[in-house]
């Protein structure tokens, strides 16, 4: 975890994500999803880590069929 490069920064009541995540076991079957990212940028490298839930039933946000 303490190379973690996906980054929230606050944006009022909300936070924006920097990167995607690529792979998650069982996307299509769910509503909510739970991610890692880092909200604490220039703490050690195994502080400033935060476990969030993200709603899929939002236009933003949702599973993207894998191409393989």
């Amino acid at each position: 975890m303490a190379s973690l490069a996906r980054r929230a920064e606050r944006d009022g009541d909300d936070y924006m994500i920097n990167r995607t995540k690529i792979w998650t076991t069982h996307a299509h079957w769910s509503n909510k999803i739970f991610c890692l990212v880092r909200t604490a940028p220039g703490t050690k490298r195994q502080q400033g880590i935060s476990f969030l839930c993200f709603d899929l039933n939002v236009p933003c946000i949702g599973p993207i069929p894998s191409l393989a």
